[in-house]
């Protein structure tokens, strides 16, 4: 998208880079594609938690809404976080989304998403707080699964993939591509 347009598909969220995850994303992927029919994370550079999903926002919002962010999330936030397994969530009883597993046992992201929650209702972006967040790293959008792909699982549940010290908050665009989303913090040079 560019500048001229009047909206932009975005979330808040917090990029997640780490020399670990690139060898094992393709490990992951080469080693799961006999088991799944999948759309797989662009790259590793798109690696990211979803605080709040919003899609497409008018342009002078989500500057009302960088500024709000920014006057309680301007810097990084050191937290301890670990990468560890792999697991997936379902719908109607099938696999949907494949992903790496956050560990965080400060309590710290679960506080932040409350928080963000709080801010965003306070502000009128959401028109109710939920408690629904599970801190995760999407690997692949599944469209179909068979029998083996659940014992994969089973085996890469306690994989050590490896630690974050710090996130950022941020808006982050979502540009969608046939190959694809691109994901990119959103500066609209104000």
């Amino acid at each position: 998208m560019n500048h001229t347009e009047k909206t932009r598909r975005i979330f808040i969220g917090a990029f997640i880079q780490s020399e670990t995850l690139k060898p094992v994303f393709e490990m992951l992927k080469k080693d799961f594609s006999e088991n799944i029919n999948a759309k797989w994370t662009r790259s590793t550079e798109n690696f990211h938690i979803t605080f709040h999903f919003f899609g497409a926002m008018p342009i002078d919002k989500i500057a009302e809404l960088s500024k709000i962010l920014n006057a309680h999330f301007k810097y990084p936030i050191k937290i301890p976080i670990k990468i560890d397994g792999v697991d997936y969530f379902s719908g109607k009883n099938k696999p949907k989304i494949l992903y790496l597993k956050i560990d965080e046992p400060t309590g710290e992201l679960y506080r932040i998403y409350r928080q963000l929650q709080k801010i965003l209702f306070q502000n009128g972006f959401i028109a109710q707080k939920t408690d629904k967040f599970v801190p995760h790293i999407t690997l692949a959008r599944i469209k179909k699964a068979d029998k083996g792909f659940f014992d994969k699982i089973l085996n890469r549940q306690k994989l050590k993939i490896g630690n974050i010290k710090q996130i950022k908050i941020e808006i982050i665009e979502s540009i969608l591509q046939p190959e694809g989303a691109i994901y990119k913090p959103l500066n609209l040079d104000l």
